[in-house]
This record gives structure tokens, sequence and C-alpha cells, in this order.
């Protein structure tokens, strides 16, 4: 499934005719969500398909785009802590502290 290369045979350079243009990009994108991520991931992987965009604009898109589903994993991490925390602190005020094994 390799695609060949035209051989050059005048020892020419083909690149000039290789080089593709790629318009830039115009669209503001706001990345709130997992969802919102994952349509700009799907989004990114079909331009660079038809060859709507740069692969190394996709490259830095879609690191980009993990660093920021990294991001939100740890803020939902530190709310679901928070949220244990709460109910920990709240079983102990109750008066069930042995039915908690957080301690507060």
């Amino acid at each position: 499934m390799s695609e060949k290369k035209p051989r050059n045979l005048k020892g020419k350079s083909n690149k000039s005719k290789e080089e593709k243009y790629f318009a830039p990009c115009t669209n503001r994108t706001h990345l709130k969500s997992y969802e919102d991520v994952r349509r700009l991931l799907s989004s990114t992987i079909n331009d660079l398909r038809q060859y709507k965009i740069h692969p190394e604009t996709a490259r830095a898109m879609i690191f980009g785009c993990q660093t920021l589903l990294r991001t939100f994993e740890g803020i939902i991490i530190e709310k679901d802590i928070a949220e244990l925390l709460e109910f920990a602190r709240l079983q102990q005020q109750s008066g069930r502290r042995g039915s908690s094994c957080l301690k507060v």
C-alpha cells in the first residue's frame, strides 16, 4: 500500500511538483470538553486524509489534543477526590466513623 514517488531521471528535484498548497485554518474551535476534542481530532484526521491540512500542522494539533485530554483527566480526578473527601468528612460528622476508611 505504499505509494511510490515518481523517479527523477534528469537529476532535478521534484519537490516543487510534489508540494501541495494548504490553506490556513480560519475557523476557531473552543475546546471545553472531551466531545469537543474528539470532534477536532476526527476532523483533523479527515482533513489529513483528504490533503486539506499539512501533515506537520496535523501532528501539532493531535499532540495538543492529547495534552488537553490528559489535562481534562487530571481535572476530573481532582474533582472526584474532592467529592470523596467531602463525603468522608460528612460521614465522620454524622457519627459513622467505623464505616469509612478515609480519615480527614
